[in-house]
């Protein structure tokens, strides 16, 4: 599923747990108002992810929430990890490219 900056917020927002993965290969500041989503991502390199889930007992159903720079690469890890049988995938729309055109 993808989401956008609002989706990204009220998820940010509401108690539920999930991971987040920050699968950018230069991790710099982008804004004020989307770092202070970033500095809770955890950084991961995109080969690395499905490894590091089935390292980590991660349950199929967990929520799993995937950014890059432009949409691409966590689009690709998604359906890498869907094909896995991870059900609960979001990726968000146009990475941090999407993220800033929505400012």
């Amino acid at each position: 599923m993808e989401i956008g900056l609002f989706q990204l917020e009220n998820l940010f927002l509401s108690p539920s747990q999930f991971f987040f993965f920050d699968l950018r290969t230069e991790k710099r500041p982008i804004a004020p108002n989307l770092d202070q989503y970033l500095s809770r991502a955890t950084a991961m390199e995109a080969p690395e992810l499905a490894g590091h889930l089935k390292a980590q007992n991660t349950p199929l159903e967990y929520p799993i929430l995937l950014l890059c720079q432009d949409g691409g690469t966590s689009a690709e890890i998604a359906r890498e990890l869907e094909a896995a049988g991870y059900t609960n995938i979001y990726v968000v729309t146009g990475g941090v490219t999407g993220l800033l055109s929505e400012l």
